[in-house]
């Protein structure tokens, strides 16, 4: 990500699941990148079939990851994102999105361990080398 080029932008795509964040995203992607982006929520059209009674419902992350899955790998899949949470998404052969779990992320997990664990103590959990 250090070298790229802004230049080499060209589009740019949010899929937010914090809205108060959204205006300073927006901003962001104006004022650097030159481009409005497109922000994916409910009822953008991605061509991801949701098969839940209520699509909106489903995140706008999770949206975003079962079509860059489908796009790249195609189905059927599975996408484990690790983030604040941790949601674990299925796709089916057909791109259609099936539904999924979420679970605590690693930091929230560690949090309440270590609050509810009366012996445990607080570590830190590991760093990848150059930040990955």
């Amino acid at each position: 990500m250090r070298d790229l080029e802004v230049s080499a932008v060209d589009a740019v795509v949010i899929a937010s699941v914090v809205p108060a964040l959204n205006p300073a995203f927006i901003e962001g992607c104006r004022s650097y990148l030159g481009r409005d982006p497109l922000m994916v929520g409910p009822g953008t059209k991605t061509g991801v079939r949701i098969t839940y009674d209520n699509p909106k419902d489903v995140g706008a992350d999770r949206i975003a990851n079962a079509l860059a899955v489908y796009r790249r790998h195609g189905g059927p899949a599975i996408v484990i994102d690790f983030g604040t949470a941790v949601t674990y998404d299925a796709i089916d052969a057909e791109g259609r999105y099936l539904g999924g779990a979420i679970a605590p992320g690693i930091q929230v997990s560690l949090d309440a361990l270590v609050a509810h664990a009366a012996r445990l103590p607080r570590v830190e959990p590991l760093a990848l080398p150059n930040g990955q």
